[in-house]
């Protein structure tokens, strides 16, 4: 397969062709935006990315589509780092697992495998294993507390020939075991995305830390805010605007008898009215 499509595995491969032509139709505006944001770094410093949109805004498909983009463009420049990466990883939270395989698969219809967890029991529990599994050419969602584990058996050299996107990773600012891992996988990747709703916590100097591997220069307390400029922020200016008015009502006897009606049907809506 390799050498009928001379090397060029995201771009022509079959499982991925068709769904991601479906995925760009489905861009909303935004996500373009963000997109082309994104690329625009990529030309000035080859760096990793931080991408905060608000819940619902489609993060998710935002991110998958950028990394197709742009393997498939690394491929066209027949960049030999691009040749090696095999894999996409996905890092994503406890209890988002489920929904973003079910995404990933019902929706955007791309190859997708879910990392089993890795145990050290001689007899692991159905569904685990004893050695890290992924498969190539397809997003490997795994969970985030299961990176250590994996780390230990060899995703740390798989990292070199992956792209990451480090879902809720202000969910991997504390000082922890999955920080850290999750930290190590950041800086040994060919390139990631960590995205959030949340950018801004108290945790200060974990923000600082993932924001040195987007920036082009050594990020330190006194120029945080210049880092975080870098950040590929979208926001929806929706146009809605509230309009209150003030109405007076005597209260006849009508009317009286009316409320008492509405109380007793517990009908509020109309009572509000």
């Amino acid at each position: 397969l390799n050498a009928s499509i001379g090397g060029r595995m995201w771009a022509t491969h079959p499982n991925w062709a068709e769904s991601m032509y479906q995925a760009e139709e489905m861009l909303m505006e935004h996500q373009r935006a963000a997109i082309l944001s994104m690329h625009k770094r990529d030309e000035r410093a080859d760096t990793g990315h931080f991408l905060i949109m608000d819940t619902g805004l489609g993060k998710t498909l935002t991110s998958l589509c950028y990394f197709h983009r742009w393997l498939k463009q690394q491929e066209r420049r027949r960049k030999s780092q691009a040749s090696k990466i095999e894999y996409i990883l996905w890092v994503t939270p406890a209890g988002t697992v489920e929904n973003l395989m079910e995404q990933l698969n019902s929706t955007w219809r791309v190859p997708t495998w879910k990392v089993p967890r890795i145990s050290a029991a001689k007899n692991p529990k159905f569904g685990d294993s004893t050695n890290l599994k992924l498969e190539r050419f397809a997003v490997n969602v795994i969970h985030a507390d299961h990176l250590r584990a994996a780390i230990d058996k060899g995703l740390a050299e798989k990292a070199t020939s992956s792209v990451i996107v480090f879902d809720e990773v202000d969910e991997m600012y504390a000082p922890t075991l999955r920080t850290s891992a999750a930290r190590r996988l950041a800086q040994l990747c060919a390139k990631f995305v960590a995205q959030t709703a949340t950018p801004m916590r108290k945790n200060e100097s974990q923000l600082r830390a993932w924001l040195a591997d987007t920036c082009s220069f050594p990020v330190d307390s006194q120029n945080l805010l210049v880092a975080a400029s870098g950040m590929v922020s979208i926001q929806l200016e929706l146009g809605i605007q509230s309009i209150e008015k003030l109405e007076t009502t005597p209260m006849l006897d009508i009317v009286r008898k009316g409320c008492r009606s509405l109380i007793q049907s517990r009908a509020w809506l109309e009572m509000a009215k």
